[in-house]
């Protein structure tokens, strides 16, 4: 192998490795995270919902922004509702624990959610 393949080599890897731990961490920041908001007891879905935007994002969400992730919930559910089987094996990815009392389908669809938020530009980059 030569020093310049060598090297690309190396940055494949590099890069490679860094995708792939930043997707293990989203994983298992995710479900933690769906995980204790479904833990607190909140009055529908807008509660526990404003609850994520304050802890990931340190504000309050705005209208339009509450509207699309409350709709991006409802399709995560009526998909995870048609195919339970997606659902539980994405609840298979981490290293967090499941609790056995907690409903997998809405799991799944704020593990989801909660995904979406922990990659929004707003929470990844920092000005």
């Amino acid at each position: 192998m030569t020093l310049p393949q060598y090297r690309r080599a190396y940055e494949f890897l590099r890069n490679h490795n860094a995708v792939y731990e930043r997707v293990q961490w989203d994983e298992n920041a995710a479900g933690a995270l769906a995980t204790t908001i479904l833990a607190d007891e909140g009055q529908g879905d807008r509660h526990p919902m404003e609850v994520l935007f304050r802890r990931v994002l340190s504000r309050s969400p705005r209208p339009g922004e509450m509207n699309t992730m409350m709709h991006f919930l409802a399709d995560c559910r009526e998909n995870y509702r048609q195919n339970p089987e997606e659902a539980a094996q994405l609840l298979t990815v981490g290293m967090h624990a499941v609790p056995p009392e907690v409903d997998k389908i809405e799991l799944a669809s704020w593990t989801d959610v909660c995904r979406a938020m922990l990659n929004l530009n707003e929470t990844v980059t920092r000005n």
